[in-house]
């Protein structure tokens, strides 16, 4: 005959186990929030340096334009470059993060160029695509604006197109210049960016106007092509939020995102971290919790078990004790 046990040491500790699952549980998932937490905050500071950087740098260039324009047309380069040719070779040396200037015509043609010679045929800006529509743009503003990154044949260099109108006596004129991309003079560059971090700039037309690290080999690819349109509408979206930290970050791509939204440049920033580096150091901060945890649940079934077979042992002796005789080891009578 089997012989069953009802054990009140079971229950305990099935309600002891189920306790330290659920507060391991609910650790765990704290844990995570924590990590997110954190690394959205490291996001957002980031983001505000990569902002900081980008209002320097526009601001500050926008301020030589104008003055360079206006000098030139005193000087008179609109009929005579030549004239104004020492003065814009000067001022580039004298601003290293820049790959060149130029003043153009309303028409989009260029008239003078810094580091050129006299009599070289320059490009008209109307006829390029990657210049054409922000050249539009600024003839019908009056603030600085921002042209697509592109690879400038002329100047040998990748670089981002910034112009400015010369509104003065004459025919309107388009001063401009070109940022380069790998001078250390940018700001931008001088970002010292923790392993795995990528910042973004997103242009309202859907192209990056810059992104760091980006090898080389994959400029072209990256900077000639728009972004695809479900990551735009969640830049966008999360740039615009209202509140805290938390609601301008999101997921895409097997990376936690962070947006934000420059509306006097009418730019997005955009900080990317990888979920990789967020698991990483999930699992750092539960490694201790992990091993205290099946410490207690091993700790607890190892001391579960002995006891239950304790148990059971001293049961079947007062079983034993109620059916025998103790002396004669012979069944009692019934």
């Amino acid at each position: 005959m089997r012989i069953t046990f009802y054990s009140p040491l079971k229950a305990l500790f099935g309600f002891l186990s189920l306790a330290i699952v659920a507060g391991y549980l609910v650790y765990a998932i704290h844990t995570w929030k924590l990590v997110r937490q954190d690394a959205i905050v490291r996001m957002q500071f980031m983001n505000e340096l990569l902002v900081q950087s980008t209002n320097e740098i526009f601001n500050y260039q926008q301020s030589v334009l104008r003055m360079l324009g206006d000098r030139l047309l005193e000087v008179g380069a609109v009929r005579y470059p030549e004239q104004g040719q020492p003065l814009i070779d000067q001022i580039l040396n004298l601003n290293p993060g820049m790959a060149g200037f130029g003043l153009a015509d309303a028409s989009g043609q260029l008239v003078l160029v810094s580091g050129t010679r006299p009599g070289e045929k320059l490009p008209n800006l109307l006829h390029q695509p990657e210049t054409a529509e922000s050249f539009r743009a600024v003839l019908q503003s009056r603030r600085m604006m921002m042209g697509r990154t592109y690879y400038m044949p002329l100047l040998q260099r990748w670089v981002i197109p910034i112009r400015v109108t010369l509104e003065k006596d004459g025919p309107l004129m388009v001063m401009a210049a070109g940022l380069d991309l790998d001078s250390k003079a940018i700001t931008w560059n001088a970002l010292q960016l923790p392993a795995g971090i990528e910042v973004r700039i997103l242009r309202p037309d859907g192209y990056w106007q810059f992104v760091k690290p980006l090898p080389q080999s994959l400029r072209a690819a990256t900077y000639n092509h728009p972004v695809n349109g479900e990551w735009r509408t969640l830049i966008v979206n999360y740039a615009q939020q209202q509140g805290g930290p938390e609601a301008h970050a999101y997921d895409y791509d097997n990376r936690l995102c962070f947006s934000a939204y420059l509306p006097k440049l009418d730019l997005y920033t955009i900080v990317r971290m990888p979920d990789q580096l967020l698991w990483t150091s999930y699992l750092q901060r539960m490694g201790m919790p992990s091993l205290v945890f099946l410490f207690l649940m091993l700790g607890g079934s190892m001391f579960y078990l002995v006891s239950r077979r304790l148990q059971q042992r001293h049961e079947t002796e007062l079983l034993r004790q109620a059916h025998y005789d103790s002396l004669t080891g012979l069944p009692n009578r019934l």
